[in-house]
């Protein structure tokens, strides 16, 4: 079982390098299915991307080029039930980049910040 999180950059948002990766880790992994996908819905100016179980990866990139747009993909956590909640990493942008993603609390909404890891306290899958 897989629930879908989101990240938006929002308006302002650069990247600051020539490739720049979303990460999920602790546990989780990106789990594409028959019916839930990777979804880029913005601005997202590259000539590459891949995607992996752990890593988003966009490649060739001008550093400096404006982003804004969500990213939305399931995570599987199958440890939640032990208290190992999923952890999401972002690196070589700057801005405002917004996380959301479901918890036994109701929907949940943090900033990242480039390069550290947030933690999907009480993630439901």
């Amino acid at each position: 079982m897989t629930s879908i999180i989101s990240l938006t950059y929002e308006a302002g948002c650069t990247f600051t390098s020539n490739a720049a990766m979303i990460t999920v880790g602790n546990g989780g992994a990106f789990e594409l299915t028959n019916n839930q996908s990777l979804s880029l819905n913005g601005s997202f100016t590259c000539s590459a991307l891949s995607l992996s179980t752990a890593v988003i990866s966009f490649a060739n990139l001008s550093p400096g080029t404006a982003v804004s747009g969500t990213v939305t993909i399931p995570v599987n956590a199958p440890n939640v039930t032990t208290g190992e909640y999923p952890t999401i990493t972002a690196n070589h942008f700057s801005g405002t980049v917004m996380l959301q993603w479901p918890s036994s609390a109701g929907p949940q909404y943090q900033e990242l910040l480039p390069g550290k890891s947030l933690t999907l306290i009480n993630y439901t899958n």
